[in-house]
């Protein structure tokens, strides 16, 4: 047997098999926290369009019937309810405005909980929502712009930011304080001041 039949049949040491393995660790911590990151980025972008879309649905339900669709607490839809997705009907029966399955929130489980939180009057699953007007008329909110409806998404947190006590949304996602971090993704029609919103149509926290 000469010296390359020899090498041949040479099976792996241990060390060498701990090498290997130490590589594929590497390479594994490596790869994970950036997929890991994509997958946040696609949700981030994905809950942005649906907003944006729920936005424009909620416009041209608007220029139908001169309104918004209404707060969740005009429907008698409270937390811990069940059917919260009688905030959304209004733009899918009669008239579609909009795909149902733009409803649900990625950063959100669709399970049958609830907060227990009457302002957060939504399906677990579901983006929030809220009609500013009707709210600020009943003296229910501190948010005091011309904005007419709030929708939003806990975002990467999966938390809400609000103040209980007088219904006003805080803090906007800021994808440079990092990637997860505190903050709500949200879309409003005219924007709200004062709350760390932009004051635009159809406005986004970043």
């Amino acid at each position: 047997m000469d010296l390359s039949e020899a090498l041949m049949k040479r099976g792996f040491t241990l060390i060498e098999l701990l090498i290997v393995v130490a590589i594929i660790g590497i390479l594994a911590a490596i790869a994970v926290p950036n997929f890991m990151n994509a997958q946040v980025r696609a949700k981030i972008a994905r809950a942005l369009a649906d907003l944006r879309s729920i936005g424009s649905a909620i416009g041209m339900y608007r220029v139908d019937h001169n309104a918004v669709i209404p707060d969740p607490t005009q429907i008698g839809v409270v937390g811990g309810q069940s059917d919260a997705l009688q905030v959304w009907k209004y733009l899918t029966t009669p008239v579609s405005y909009i795909n149902g399955s733009a409803f649900y929130d990625p950063f959100v489980p669709n399970t049958n909980e609830y907060s227990g939180a009457a302002w957060e009057a939504v399906k677990v699953g579901t983006y929030h929502y809220r009609n500013i007007d009707q709210m600020r008329q009943s003296g229910a909110t501190d948010i005091d712009a011309n904005a007419g409806f709030v929708s939003r998404s806990p975002g990467p947190d999966r938390w809400y930011i609000v103040n209980p006590q007088r219904l006003a949304f805080w803090m906007a996602y800021e994808p440079s304080n990092g990637l997860v971090s505190i903050g709500d993704i949200v879309v409003a029609d005219k924007g709200i001041l004062g709350q760390n919103f932009a004051g635009n149509d159809f406005s986004v926290s970043f």
